[in-house]
């Protein structure tokens, strides 16, 4: 019995707005529980010790265990609040 997709949203406390940088699961990947899904970057809210705001890379794991039905942004896309 195939169960129904679960569509992942991205948490509300990821630093928005962020930028895809790579996909690393592609459609059809089995992905397991904490694998990496994609590398973002972001500019911090605020400055480090030397009043600079450099992009900062991070990457976001998948939550669950599975496989990736679909996308639904591409590399280079600003995400700007959790969906």
């Amino acid at each position: 019995m195939e169960l129904p997709a679960t569509h992942l949203r991205l948490p509300a406390a990821l630093p928005y707005p962020l930028t895809v940088q790579r996909i690393h699961a592609q459609p059809g990947a089995h992905v397991q529980k904490t694998q990496r899904l994609f590398t973002y970057s972001f500019l911090p809210n605020k400055p480090d010790e030397q009043g600079k705001r450099e992009r900062q890379v991070r990457e976001w794991d998948s939550p669950v265990l599975g496989q990736v039905v679909a996308w639904d942004v591409r590399e280079g896309d600003i995400i700007r609040e959790p969906r």
